[in-house]
């Protein structure tokens, strides 16, 4: 009896537990390919030079956790970042969407890296960060660490739209976020 009644409560136990976890999955997808700029009647200039190479990257990140999370949660020096190689040129990055506005989330860029803060972060609660840049690959990570916390997860690199933000709030399996096709 002890057996039978202790199996699905331990069960529940584990999958109920406390975590603060974060999740990101990264899409990226070519505009101009090397060459194609000859080609077109018009030309992309960045700071008056031509652009030859021309790709956005999205970059969803969110709370994958079941605790909520606030700045203080992460190690000093250690909050969410968005790390590139240094042969990736960033023409420009914005923030595309948010779940929750009231999050107050911004980006602020430091050499190779795309720092991310915001006020708070609900579980399932996320962004959706948009990158222009010059080669025609991603390589682009997200790394923090989390005080008590998992390390940063990423998710399986699937195409995904901004406009599904509002979707993923009201599911309450992550899976979904990274439907979010361009």
């Amino acid at each position: 009896m002890c057996g039978v009644i202790g199996l699905p409560v331990g069960i529940i136990s584990l999958i109920k537990r406390d975590k603060k976890e974060i999740s990101y999955a990264v899409s990226s997808y070519e505009i101009i390919k090397p060459g194609l700029n000859k080609k077109l009647p018009f030309s992309i200039l960045y700071n008056k030079n031509k652009v030859e190479n021309l790709s956005v990257s999205k970059i969803a990140i969110w709370n994958s956790g079941n605790q909520m999370l606030n700045m203080d949660d992460f190690v000093d020096g250690k909050q969410i970042s968005i790390i590139w190689n240094n042969n990736i040129c960033i023409l420009e990055s914005s923030l595309l969407s948010e779940t929750d506005a009231d999050n107050k989330c911004s980006l602020k860029q430091v050499d190779n890296k795309l720092l991310v803060s915001f006020d708070y972060l609900s579980p399932k609660d996320g962004i959706v960060i948009q990158i222009y840049h010059d080669k025609n690959f991603s390589d682009f990570s997200v790394a923090a660490k989390i005080k008590g916390g998992k390390r940063v997860k990423q998710s399986y690199n699937e195409k995904f739209n901004s406009y599904d933000a509002e979707f993923v709030k009201r599911n309450e399996k992550i899976q979904f976020f990274y439907k979010l096709y361009f």
